[in-house]
């Protein structure tokens, strides 16, 4: 499974550090600082499997040491870097391939010049995996001529760098699934895939967090430096031991995933022969692979649902026990269970369902019976009669109110796009601005357009209001109290009209007395 892993941070002096002893850490050199006189020597480091420059045509020290010569200020940001986590799908040609493409698109996005390194896992842990890169550029623009310009300072303001970052994030995203894409199709070309890995495709990376994928349990602890130092002694950290805890616990649910999937899966004869093994919990019996066979308990299989009938669904007809199938009859249109009067939710099966927007693949699908009128599903609602009729009256009413449960799901709605707007407007007043606070607005209007969305699908007008409102007029209280249960905030907003119906009519009819008098005055 391919891991996404993307984090921009800033080399400060500010916080005592120098982009000259950085490079020579990341590549595991022996460098000197030029300003302060240091020697930072890593030359035994060991894990760096690759390293090289990008926008500079000399040597890495000559870089960094100009880069810090630029900088006057004690706090000045020298450099700018990006930890990235490098598929282990990929092979070694691969990776480097892509952390140069990487670093080819940030040299022409900002301008600046820089070196990347490719650090290998440690062997003496448990993270073998951990193939990632580390990429470092100037903060000052560099032309190729070698001579630094302007500071790049779209990653400095407050109110750009969000953006950037996130542009940074999701570069990585794309260029990762491109590589994995990529390797994949090469080696199924190639015969180096096995049956399921073919079936899968290729891996991919999202860099979304576990909740908005639909995944279950917390996201891993990030471990500093030194608990992976203190875990490779033999030391178990909280952070640590918490890791191995939830990893645990997803290896367990994907295990039994896996055991539900194979005990529900047909093999390829079942499925040729329409049916499926006798001892199956869904209490199908494997079909003999003609319509006019017969089960093992002697009975016809003649009916719709039956195994037996699967070629014919497939539009074909079926031959003799073990013939071959005929494929010459006209194919049958399947009955509609459901129909859905236009609604795109309502006539969206499950699969397409789940290729709808997340709010609005989670709406109930809207129903309609012989008349055409719109209800909701059957299983969702008491059998009780709420609106019409007599209270309590099951004879032959549908069930539920298909009206209020629109304008209920509308006005639902309407309230959390307002209480979003709220938010919305509380962080673009916020002082000082945080990270937070433009997370909420990006994703406050991202949700706030996914609710109009849903809401143009419903398709409730002021029209229905009004007629839902002069319905609930001639209820009874106890027909009232029933529908403020069932959909509370339909009967907010009804109630509302009411009264505003009432108030307009009390304002006509004052109008309308007050001209009365003024007439007969004029008369007399």
């Amino acid at each position: 499974m391919a891991i996404y892993h993307a984090k921009v941070q800033t080399i400060s002096r500010k916080a005592g550090r120098s982009s000259v002893a950085s490079a020579a850490y990341r590549g595991g050199l022996r460098l000197e600082d030029e300003r302060t006189g240091d020697v930072h020597d890593y030359t035994r480091r060991k894990g760096v499997e690759e390293s090289a420059q990008f926008g500079w045509q000399g040597e890495r020290a000559e870089l960094w040491n100009r880069a810090e010569a630029m900088e006057r200020r004690w706090d000045s940001r020298v450099a700018r870097e990006a930890v990235v986590a490098l598929p282990k799908e990929l092979s070694r040609e691969a990776q480097v391939e892509l952390v140069q493409e990487f670093a080819a698109e940030l040299r022409n996005r900002y301008g600046v010049a820089g070196s990347w390194d490719l650090h290998a896992p440690s062997r003496a842990s448990e993270y073998d995996d951990n193939w990632h890169a580390h990429i470092m550029w100037t903060t000052r623009q560099v032309d190729e001529a070698g001579a630094f310009g302007a500071k790049t300072r779209d990653l400095d303001n407050a109110k750009t760098s969000w953006v950037e970052v996130d542009w940074i994030r999701e570069r990585w995203e794309v260029r990762c699934n491109d590589a994995l894409e990529t390797d994949w199709h090469e080696r199924s070309l190639n015969g180096m895939l096995s049956e399921e890995e073919l079936w899968a495709g290729p891996a991919k990376v999202d860099r979304r967090t576990r909740q908005a994928q639909g995944l279950e349990g917390a996201p891993l602890h990030h471990l500093t430096p030194a608990e992976v130092a203190l875990e490779r002694r033999g030391v178990l950290t909280v952070r640590a031991a918490e890791n191995q805890d939830m990893k645990a616990d997803r290896k367990a649910r994907l295990a039994a995933t896996e055991r539900i999937a194979q005990t529900q899966q047909p093999t390829h004869q079942e499925v040729r022969h329409g049916g499926v093994e006798a001892g199956d919990r869904r209490g199908m019996v494997r079909g003999a692979g003609g319509a006019g066979g017969r089960a093992p308990d002697g009975h016809a299989r003649g009916d719709a649902g039956s195994p037996g009938d699967a070629p014919e669904r497939r539009g074909g007809t079926a031959g003799p026990p073990g013939g071959p199938e005929r494929h010459d009859a006209p194919r049958e249109r399947p009955a509609l269970d459901h129909v859905g009067g236009g609604d795109p939710v309502a006539s969206a099966g499950p699969g397409r369902r789940a290729r709808l927007p997340g709010a609005l693949a989670a709406v109930p699908p809207v129903e309609a019976d012989r008349r055409g009128a719109r209800r909701a599903p059957a299983g969702d609602v008491p059998p009780e009669r709420v609106a019409g009729g007599r209270p309590g009256a099951t004879g032959g009413a549908r069930p539920g109110h298909p009206l209020a449960e629109r304008v209920d799901r509308d006005a639902r709605l309407t309230l959390e796009a307002r209480q979003i707007d709220e938010e919305v407007k509380k962080a673009q007043g916020a002082t000082p601005r945080l990270w937070a606070h433009d997370r909420t607005i990006r994703y406050g209007g991202r949700r706030v357009e996914e609710i109009g969305r849903e809401r143009t699908a419903l398709g409730v007008t002021d029209q229905e209001r009004a007629h839902l409102a002069a319905e609930v007029r001639g209820m009874s209280p106890e027909q009232r109290a029933q529908l403020a249960q069932m959909y509370p905030h339909a009967s907010r907003v009804t109630l509302a009209r009411i009264q505003e119906m009432d108030a307009a009519a009390l304002r006509l009819s004052r109008s309308q007395a007050l001209n009365r008098g003024r007439g007969g005055g004029r008369e007399r």
